[in-house]
């Protein structure tokens, strides 16, 4: 017995309720243990039925004047019976013929629930809970529930893991951080956050498991930072990003040398560099990297370069051929629609050492992918990849350098969560002759004049997108890119080359699309999000954006950035028939600045960090009860608490508890 005992084999539970718990993610008596209520009902405060609101939930203290009897209805069959509190009478209503005859005539209980009213005024109560007069608990936990378990069920299970296992339950706070907080001992802060006493009780606890939860993410991601910032032997000797300069037909921002002598300064230094490059759009990140692994070649190294699309690869395989054209580093890409033969004759190259720099998407990192001595590798747009993934590439080499690159910029705070085993680089100086791109806002009565400009920008030679939020089918009220493009080519922009890109096209189709819009042979291109990152065609100047409300700011900032990158003057246009006051206050900010760490501040304000970071953005373990915008405090404490952990416990040899809750954290977040 211990608390990875399958939850089937709890007191209470069996094969039928065990299938159900699963769906809730409880699969052992720990993960029930750690499944939190949500929120908790209040029956201290006693209402009473002449003045109690309606819509709302009460307690109400009343004797039962008429037991519960069936009554069937149309769609259903019901209980009701009658309570008395002294002030008026009221029905009461249950669905269930068992919590029918917990009630007794004549005898005083608590009712909790929402009151209703008919059109002649009298008033009942729709599937109350009830609890005995003398003997209820001061709060009830609510939980997430899923099909054939209740919340009384699931509290009775809880009470039963807790008598029979509390045995097992290891702190994994260690005593002193504990004493240093004030925070109670891991098997009383359970008793108190599932059967609190008073608000006291709830209060210390959730302090206690909000602290638990952030201190063990800390700790993992300290952990994985001793190993990626560990000795190295790919020192490098000679630093190229001099010649590199030279080879450059424009000159490099000053943000832009500062990052890479800091890059250069990792290089040499003798231990990994694990770095991220944080840039706003169109801040010179690819050059950056550029410059590293001109060095890292030179230096008779390879590199690698991970790319979340095939679209983005081939952009970047274009564009170091470019950056590298006669310097004698070899070049190539692999990606899934890399012929096979092709593939394995690549591969047995880079293998052999007769490859340098490799660019390719999630094909790289499979286990048929070797390399002769790799020494860097690229992550670009980092979000896109999970921890696992990125880890199974960098282990292709002997303590490989790591440099990761977003375009997504992170608050400062934010960024001590996601990326605590990175050191930071920032770009935040813009190539010279970018020009700000004209934002505007509007609905859908101005959809005819956008076009109208769009037409005419194709017919001065320029370029436009035309972005959807939806492949195919449409949702309420909103287009799909399909419908998009059937309804422009066949109507007022018939006769103009019009494209259509989305992530369900085969990759080969896609390319052939993308090609032709680089190439100007498509003038207006009909997509959806999948341009958001890397694509570069500096003859796009206007970006429509349909339904713009259905995206986030950080998200339309991206999308935004794939204009503007000419000499030519861009417009983004915001399109919205939301009536939502919210919605057009949001999309004014993006109005208003075209700074990405604003737009990206007042992303995690407006959305949350659950929202603003999507389920792939970090490959990081999911919070239950921590949040990132309300416990910045809490993250800056457990991080300083981690690390000094780590420092003297690097493998967390002297902690096993906090060392299984890591393990377990992060193999959840992997799975």
């Amino acid at each position: 017995m211990d608390l990875h005992t399958d939850i089937k084999y709890l007191k209470g539970v069996g094969e039928k309720r065990a299938s159900s718990l699963w769906r809730l993610g409880i699969t052992n008596v720990g993960s029930l243990l750690y499944h939190f209520p949500v929120r908790y009902e209040d029956w201290r405060n006693i209402s009473k039925l002449y003045n109690a609101p309606f819509g709302t939930d009460v307690c109400i203290k009343a004797r039962v004047v008429k037991s519960p009897v069936r009554q069937p209805l149309k769609t259903k069959t019901v209980w009701s019976g009658v309570i008395d509190d002294g002030s008026e009478r009221a029905d009461i209503v249950f669905f269930s013929e068992y919590t029918a005859k917990t009630v007794h005539e004549d005898e005083e209980y608590l009712f909790f629930g929402r009151l209703t009213s008919n059109n002649w005024g009298y008033k009942s109560m729709w599937g109350p809970r009830v609890n005995s007069a003398e003997n209820a608990p001061a709060f009830t936990p609510v939980y997430h529930l899923t099909s054939g378990v209740s919340s009384g069920v699931l509290s009775k299970m809880v009470g039963n893991a807790i008598k029979y296992y509390s045995d097992y339950i290891e702190d994994p706070i260690p005593e002193e951080i504990r004493d240093h907080y004030r925070l109670p001992e891991c098997r009383e802060a359970l008793r108190m956050i599932h059967f609190p006493e008073t608000q006291q009780d709830i209060d210390q606890a959730r302090r206690r498991f909000i602290y638990e939860e952030l201190f063990v993410l800390l700790v993992g991601i300290a952990a994985e930072g001793r190993e990626t910032h560990g000795p190295t032997q790919n020192v490098i000797g000679f630093d190229g990003s001099g010649e590199f300069k030279a080879l450059l037909p424009f000159e490099l921002t000053g943000a832009q040398k500062r990052v890479i002598a800091e890059c250069v300064a990792d290089l040499r230094s003798g231990r990994q560099m694990s770095r991220l490059l944080q840039g706003d759009v169109g801040s010179g990140k690819t050059a950056v990297a550029a410059s590293l692994i001109y060095t890292v070649c030179k230096n008779g190294l390879q590199a690698a370069v991970l790319a979340p699309t095939e679209v983005l690869a081939r952009q970047h395989a274009d564009t170091f051929s470019k950056f590298f054209e006669n310097t004698g580093i070899r070049i190539a890409l692999i990606t899934g629609s890399t012929p096979t033969a092709q593939k394995k004759n690549l591969r047995a190259a880079l293998s052999a050492g007769e490859i340098d720099l490799v660019i390719g998407t999630h094909a790289i990192i499979t286990d048929g992918t070797k390399f002769s001595d790799l020494a860097l590798v690229v992550t670009d747009e980092q979000h896109r990849f999970g921890v696992a993934q990125r880890a199974k590439i960098l282990a292709k080499g002997e303590a490989v350098h790591s440099l990761v690159m977003s375009a997504t910029p992170i608050p400062r705070t934010l960024g001590l969560m996601l990326y605590g085993d990175l050191d930071i680089s920032i770009l935040d100086e813009r190539p010279a002759g970018r020009k700000p791109i004209k934002t505007y806002v509007v609905d859908p009565s101005y959809e005819a004049r956008a076009l109208a400009f769009i037409a005419a920008n194709a017919d001065a030679g320029r370029q436009s997108y035309i972005v959807c939020p939806a492949i195919e089918e449409s949702e309420s009220g909103v287009a799909s890119a399909g419908e998009v493009y059937t309804e422009l080519t066949q109507g007022r922009l018939h006769g103009y080359n019009v494209g259509l890109l989305h992530g369900k096209l085969k990759n080969s189709e896609k390319e052939r699309v993308m090609s032709e819009f680089r190439d100007g042979k498509v003038q207006i291109l009909v997509s959806t999000v999948v341009i958001e990152v890397g694509v570069d065609v500096p003859n796009a100047t206007i970006m429509l954006i349909r339904d713009a409300d259905r995206f986030g700011l950080a998200q339309l900032h991206q999308l935004r950035g794939r204009i503007g990158r000419g000499d030519a003057e861009s417009h983004c246009i915001l399109m919205s028939g939301s009536d939502s006051a919210s919605a057009r206050e949001r999309l004014n900010v993006l109005r208003q600045t075209d700074d990405g760490f604003e737009i990206a501040e007042a992303d995690l304000r407006q959305r949350g960090p659950g929202e603003f970071l999507g389920e792939k953005q970090s490959g990081m373990p999911k919070l239950r009860l921590a949040d990132l915008m309300t416990n910045i405090n809490v993250v800056a404490a457990a991080r300083d608490d981690a690390q000094r952990l780590i420092a003297l416990d690097p493998t967390l040899k002297n902690h096993p508890a906090l060392a299984e809750k890591v393990r377990l954290m992060f193999e959840t977040a992997r799975d």
